[in-house]
């Protein structure tokens, strides 16, 4: 098949049944003729269009790795974002390591089962009814997999196969550190290490923390990826086990100085990354603010409604708050610098706990000044955060009292010291 700059899609139906003279025939300008069998229904609906820069077939991939038998299975899936031209026409996703994938370059052919509107494709065998493709998956390789269709048709009375690729291409690692399953928190492979071993952590758990459940407590290792780094020559180090690709220094106990360091440290929160997530508006970080606002570190983020009547919702990462630790919780609010706008904001403040409950905190809902700095200070202390949702709450008819726009400095955490 000649190359063509036009993607075709397709959905043939005919009532009777198909013969091999019921064809629909498109004649391109380039003079050549695409012939396609119809089918069972009573209406052929074919289209063409370029395909737009960065449209994709599938997007929200999912990389699921499982450790099986001294080596790695691979679970791909992405949400399917067309519909098969044919019932003849497949999914499958390409498999290699090098990028650009195409079906002469790439090391395997994985074919697609189509689950509630997601696609998936296996790579070695696990338990569910997927095919599956033993293709050898070694560590430290970095793989790249895309999607692509094939869609058969019929030129000059001859079968041919039109190959639609993904314009998206994705990746996975796998990885060279292979410790015990839970000993590194996320991020942490691929370099040298200073981390407890689970005996460690369990001692650890059992003294300071006896009530709390260890599924409560897996946030303590990243606090522990921030301690070490100005405390390493306060261990000892028990162990070292070397990798390809970094150094994992096992500590065989786990100091008392690190729980006095966590349960007095502050937590704050300033940044975007500290964001996790903003419906119904937009966000921006506002620097270099003039000292004489008063603003904590001279820097705020501005969360603005993106429609005129909308009411934003955003939720900032607590997940630094050790849990089972009471902390009294402060919300910085920055003043409209420009002063465009003297009106105030409207907003409740709601907790997410550990354990998947959610509870108002403080009043059912605040009025926010936007001519200076607020300083909203509960007088409750709270405990076993895992993030705060702030959100917007201005009912219509109030809409040109209020502004909607919500300017966070910063929200502090100060834990309770008990005498």
């Amino acid at each position: 098949m000649k190359n063509h700059t036009i993607i075709l899609l397709l959905a043939c139906f005919s009532f009777m049944q198909a013969t091999a003279q019921d064809l629909t025939t498109i004649h391109m300008k380039d003079g050549t003729s695409l012939s396609f069998e119809n089918g069972r229904h009573n209406v052929t609906n074919i289209r063409f269009w370029e395909k737009p820069e960065g449209q994709r077939m599938t997007d929200t991939p999912n990389i699921q790795l499982n450790y099986v038998n001294n080596g790695y299975t691979a679970l791909l899936s992405s949400w399917r974002m067309v519909t098969l031209p044919t019932t003849q026409s497949t999914l499958s996703a390409c498999v290699g390591t090098s990028s650009n994938l195409t079906l002469e370059t790439c090391d395997c052919v994985i074919p697609g089962t189509e689950i509630n509107h997601s696609l998936y494709f296996q790579i070695g065998a696990e338990n569910n009814s997927l095919p599956v493709v033993n293709f050898p998956l070694q560590k430290g390789q970095t793989y790249y997999w895309r999607v692509m269709m094939r869609v058969p048709y019929l030129q000059d009375g001859q079968s041919q196969e039109a190959i639609v690729y993904d314009s998206q291409e994705y990746s996975f690692r796998i990885p060279l550190l292979m410790t015990e399953s839970g000993l590194l928190p996320s991020g942490q492979c691929g370099k040298d290490v200073v981390y407890p071993d689970t005996t460690a952590w369990s001692a650890f758990y059992e003294k300071f923390f006896p009530d709390v459940a260890a599924d409560r407590l897996t946030s303590l290792g990243k606090l522990w990826a921030i301690w070490i780094a100005d405390h390493q020559s306060e261990v000892t180090i028990s162990q070292d086990l070397t990798f390809d690709d970094g150094v994992l220094h096992l500590v065989s106990d786990v100091p008392d100085a690190f729980y006095q360091w966590m349960t007095t440290r502050e937590v704050v929160i300033n940044s975007l990354e500290q964001i996790l997530d903003l419906t119904n508006g937009t966000q921006t970080l506002i620097t270099d603010v003039d000292e004489k606002w008063q603003v904590p570190g001279n820097s705020f983020i501005q969360f603005a409604s993106s429609t005129a009547t909308a009411n934003l919702t955003f939720t900032v990462d607590a997940s630094e708050a050790v849990p089972g630790i009471p902390y009294m919780l402060e919300i910085v609010f920055a003043p409209d610098i420009v002063g465009e706008n003297p009106k105030p904001t409207k907003l409740k403040i709601h907790g997410n706990h550990r354990d998947g409950t959610t509870e108002t905190l403080g009043e059912n809902q605040y009025e926010i000044p936007t001519t200076q700095v607020t300083r909203l200070a509960l007088a409750d202390p709270v405990t076993d955060l895992l993030s705060i949702a702030i959100q917007m709450s201005i009912i219509a008819r109030e809409t040109s009292r209020y502004q909607r726009v919500i300017r966070l400095a910063e929200v502090r955490l100060k834990p309770v010291i008990k005498n």
